[in-house]
């Protein structure tokens, strides 16, 4: 029986399609490869261990570390018992990043699903969507973990250093290498530079935007996620549906204020992983 000896848990749109693309090319490491994100513990934990195992391989022996990386994890508190239950040895990796840049990011991707033209702006998604402004609340969410689970077992990374130049990314390997036992160097230099997961532009059509999206994940539920890949693959929707407009911007008011809302919460953050968050303005 394999399960994972690590598991991503966040943050949404913090890195973690980043994060599983290099690992995905590590020939000590094993993702799944047809679905990044398993959500097997917030989304279809009823389906039983047997649903959860058939995404890792029968015989891992080649591989020093097996793991999936879902980036909700981290915030939906009925994960955690989950997963102590399930996979009570495991390591957990964490990339936090700037909260408002980080929320903004989501407010984008929401934007580009169809969903976006529900908020009037980024202020009405934050005081509206239910955890467009609490994902953000890094601290409590991490303190529940570190109760949890020895602190030992997580590894902290942040966005802002994953990919800004070589020696950051070398310097990211190399802590990800030691906490999974693997060798810093069989990671791909040359490909660590791409950011994936960026939303670049507005649907034409919201609603059918909103459709193809229900599809896509309809599939996934479905377990057909070969098709749902293939048509994500040829970039169907892309072409039929996303305009040239460019997507909403972060102005430096609203950055301000929300930083502003989120100061406390950063100073417990500090406090908890004894770092300096002085940067995130």
């Amino acid at each position: 029986m394999t399960l994972p000896n690590f598991i991503g848990l966040g943050v949404q749109k913090g890195g973690t399609s980043w994060l599983h693309a290099q690992l995905a090319e590590h020939p000590e490491v094993y993702v799944p490869q047809s679905r990044k994100e398993i959500h097997y513990f917030d989304w279809y934990f009823e389906r039983g261990i047997n649903w959860y195992q058939k995404w890792f391989p029968k015989d891992a022996s080649k591989y020093k570390a097996v793991g999936e990386i879902t980036p909700e994890y981290l915030y939906f508190e009925d994960v955690l018992p989950r997963i102590k239950q399930t996979v009570p040895d495991a390591k957990f990796i964490i990339i936090l990043r700037h909260p408002v840049k980080r929320a903004f990011s989501h407010y984008q991707m929401i934007f580009q699903s169809g969903d976006g033209f529900n908020y009037k702006d980024f202020n009405d998604f934050m005081e509206n969507h239910p955890h467009g402004f609490k994902r953000g609340l890094y601290a409590s969410q991490i303190q529940r973990w570190f109760e949890a689970f020895n602190p030992d077992k997580f590894l902290i990374l942040y966005s802002e250093e994953l990919s800004s130049s070589d020696y950051e990314t070398k310097e990211t390997f190399k802590k990800i290498g030691l906490f999974l036992d693997i060798n810093p160097d069989l990671f791909n230099l040359k490909n660590a530079q791409k950011r994936v997961g960026k939303a670049r532009s507005i649907p034409k059509n919201p609603k059918l935007m909103k459709f193809a999206q229900t599809v896509r994940q309809k599939l996934r539920d479905w377990d057909l996620d070969t098709i749902a890949y293939g048509l994500k693959k040829i970039g169907i929707t892309r072409q039929l549906l996303v305009s040239k407009k460019s997507m909403p911007v972060l102005s430096t008011e609203d950055n301000e204020k929300w930083m502003k809302a989120y100061s406390d919460d950063i100073r417990q953050l500090e406090k908890l992983l004894n770092r300096s968050f002085s940067n995130w303005t």
